[in-house]
């Protein structure tokens, strides 16, 4: 029986990308650079702040990353402010995830965000109550797709990894699940595309979030 559900942030639970477009565009004005598209940022998202601004500026014209440490800077003042633009929960995913709680599953979030935008965004959008832990990106703790973090909070939580399913969005979350030895549970409602996601052979895809209670008590079965 699964006990444990671990999920991702940006484009699992909540809609952030309007956080996050905001934020690059005004560092990379800022910085005297030229906008990128919506789209483009949902394509570097994943991977943690830093790699999205590395992406961002070299997408922008920085080949040679020359503004890195001025843009890190100025996007992480930017982004203490903004990480609560337009973020919004995915559809139904508030009452699907009281519901998953309700059933006896010990709910957490594991997200590359920084680890204090991570919980800000999670308790403005659900409350302090609803997640036994939310971990964001943390100095010292490696990030994801490195196990450390799913390892980590299971521990905390005293639940065995064979209790654990991780639920994401992407490729990261893909590789994150299998590196920690747990079934990845994945909708494509995210940040990237269904075709992106199938070829890399998740336990489970799924495109609505209405699909997401029963997929989980799937793999609790398995």
């Amino acid at each position: 029986m699964k006990k444990l559900l671990i999920f991702d942030l940006d484009g699992t639970i909540l809609n952030t990308v309007d956080s996050l477009v905001v934020t690059i565009c005004r560092t990379l004005e800022i910085l005297g650079l030229p906008a990128i598209t919506e789209e483009e940022t949902r394509r570097f998202v994943g991977n943690g702040a830093f790699l999205l601004v590395k992406r961002a500026l070299k997408a922008a014209g920085d080949e040679e990353l020359t503004r890195l440490d001025e843009g890190m800077k100025v996007f992480m003042e930017l982004f203490e402010d903004l990480c609560t633009y337009n973020v919004t929960p995915y559809e139904n995913m508030e009452e699907i995830l009281h519901e998953l709680k309700n059933s006896g599953y010990t709910l957490a979030v594991l997200s590359n965000k920084p680890d204090k935008m991570a919980v800000k965004v999670v308790e403005t959008a659900f409350g302090q109550n609803l997640f036994s832990v939310i971990a964001g990106q943390k100095e010292g703790v490696p990030k994801k797709p490195d196990p450390a973090g799913v390892v980590r909070i299971a521990g905390d939580l005293g639940i065995e990894l064979s209790s654990v399913i991780y639920i994401g969005d992407s490729e990261t979350d893909i590789e994150t699940a299998r590196n920690s030895g747990v079934p990845a549970l994945i909708g494509s409602w995210g940040y990237r595309s269904r075709e992106d996601l199938i070829d890399l052979s998740p336990d489970i895809l799924i495109d609505d979030t209405k699909d997401l209670i029963n997929s989980v008590y799937t793999l609790s079965e398995r």
